[in-house]
């Protein structure tokens, strides 16, 4: 009901391609953790030696803390989510600058950190002791804290930008390539070779950095001769990029002024 929730949340605040691919991330890990839990048996040699011998929950935990931070960027870099907290961490950062990441972890550790407060029993109805739980606690604040960092890490790679700085004496054909297929937007620049001592323009554009390599091989087929130089930004805003997320009264104070 609480997922619910949040999803209709999600629906108003983030948008209906948000919801769609997030309930799609949802029925996909749903069935995912249904039909995969017999994919390695529980009496197999790789259960026994990876979990049960030497007492290895630190390993488990290092080794789910990762795979789920990867999961959760995945879906979150492709517009959604999985669900949960997730919505909320996603929410609060639409208007304040705070990582997914970051939100997730802080919630996730007040979650966890509540169940001590609540008796839990285990699968023969015994009372778990105090003692285990704080235990169990522990190791939850180790996954979610891999978790959070994990994230943040894929969302910063796959949003990371690059500038691409392009010469080539058939510019105007790349120009009208890239922003006719590939959707990116061109500036052009004019210069001098200060060498030759003639003029040329030259083509700027800013991409994600995921984009870069069929960029290249596009701009190849042009003109196997071109010269490209490319370097990392640390920040684009504006359409198709991030945007500049502000605080409610200094959008207000500045409009007034």
């Amino acid at each position: 009901m609480i997922n619910l929730v949040l999803l209709i949340a999600g629906f108003m605040t983030l948008g209906k391609a948000f919801g769609v691919k997030t309930i799609y991330a949802i029925i996909l890990a749903s069935i995912g953790l249904n039909l995969f839990q017999d994919l390695i048996p529980a009496d197999s040699e790789f259960i026994r030696s990876f979990v049960l011998e030497n007492n290895n929950k630190l390993m488990c935990t290092i080794t789910g803390g990762i795979m789920v931070g990867f999961g959760i960027g995945m879906s979150m870099s492709q517009g959604g989510s999985t669900g949960g907290t997730d919505i909320l961490a996603l929410i609060v950062n639409k208007y304040r600058n705070i990582s997914p990441g970051r939100m997730i972890l802080v919630i996730d550790l007040v979650i966890i950190g509540s169940s001590i407060l609540v008796p839990s029993y285990s699968a023969d109805g015994a009372l778990v002791p105090f003692v285990d739980k704080v235990l169990t606690v522990v190791y939850g604040y180790i996954l979610v804290t891999i978790c959070s960092v994990v994230i943040d890490q894929y969302l910063s790679g796959s949003k990371q930008s690059v500038q691409l700085m392009i010469l080539s004496k058939k510019y105007e054909q790349i120009a009208d390539a890239i922003t006719r297929d590939l959707h990116r937007g061109v500036t052009v620049l004019e210069g001098q070779g200060w060498y030759t001592k003639e003029p040329s323009h030259v083509l700027m554009v800013l991409t994600r950095k995921t984009d870069m390599n069929l960029l290249f091989k596009y701009i190849k087929t042009i003109d196997p001769e071109v010269f490209m130089s490319v370097s990392s930004v640390m920040g684009v805003y504006g359409r198709g990029f991030d945007t500049i997320k502000v605080k409610a009264s200094e959008s207000k104070d500045s409009s007034i002024s």
